[in-house]
């Protein structure tokens, strides 16, 4: 039970005299289309798009996993030293655009070879450049950042095409890339003072990962770099890049389509 649509979950509220459940069928950003009964009249069937937020999801046998997985949000956005905010989306016809703060976007990677099903992934380094990930329809990771005023994207993993990827930059002040393939391995590849990508380095066991929730990448005030997934049972682990420990976190399991949250 989480706060994420998906299609062919269960929508809840508690609202009324008795409360109320509807089947959703489709998703949009910030919205939720559902089919229900007794809504507007006492065994009478219908159909509205509503917010989001007027539900809570009950994941009983998905059809679909949610688009933009772990989040109903279709842009991402990261702040930069100034202030401003470079923003990145997957459009509906599959494009990428990237904006830099206060312009308009501008069309990063081939035109329509990015799937609409989950978010990009974006941050910025400490010279002000952004780097951007996203995912083809066949699961490749694209990512890259800007050479000579013109952004340039490689091939740099795989990814089961229901999971975004997760980029940040380290430590040593270079990006990290996270990704789940599509058999549930989890592995980070990081860029060297080379200027090439290590390679890709397994966390946990293989196959053992939730193949619709994104890796989660973030510092800590030491400046650590913290990885956040969760597990294909639903348990959540976290692990210290610089120390290499994996834990699993205490509590109780987390929704297999909702991606956590992490901040310091």
């Amino acid at each position: 039970v989480d706060s994420v649509p998906a299609i062919g979950a269960v929508a809840q509220t508690d609202a009324g005299r008795v409360g109320h459940v509807a089947w959703v069928s489709a998703i949009g950003p910030g919205t939720v289309t559902v089919e229900e009964y007794n809504h507007a009249s006492p065994g009478g069937y219908g159909t509205r798009t509503v917010p989001v937020g007027e539900f809570r999801y009950l994941h009983l046998d998905d059809v679909a996993p949610s688009p933009l997985v772990g989040s109903d949000r279709p842009v991402v956005a990261v702040p930069d030293a100034r202030g401003g905010s470079w923003t990145a989306r997957v459009d509906d016809s599959g494009t990428l655009r990237v904006a830099a703060p206060g312009r308009p976007d501008r069309v990063v990677g081939p035109r329509g070879a990015f799937t609409p099903v989950v978010a990009p992934a974006l941050s910025v380094d400490h010279h002000g450049r952004p780097w951007v990930a996203a995912t083809t329809p066949d699961g490749r990771v694209l990512a890259g950042t800007t050479r000579r005023g013109r952004h340039v994207l490689h091939v740099l993993a795989t990814s089961a095409p229901t999971a975004s990827p997760a980029l940040a930059q380290s430590r040593t002040r270079r990006p990290v890339l996270a990704t789940v393939s599509a058999d549930g391995t989890l592995v980070t590849r990081r860029l060297t003072r080379a200027g090439r990508w290590t390679r890709p380095d397994r966390v946990g066991r293989p196959a053992s990962w939730s193949t619709h929730t994104a890796p989660v990448l973030g510092k800590d005030v030491a400046g650590r770099t913290w990885l956040v997934a969760v597990g294909s049972d639903g348990a959540t682990f976290a692990q210290s890049l610089e120390r290499g420990r994996l834990q699993r976190l205490a509590g109780p399991t987390a929704s297999l389509t909702s991606t956590p949250a992490l901040t310091t």
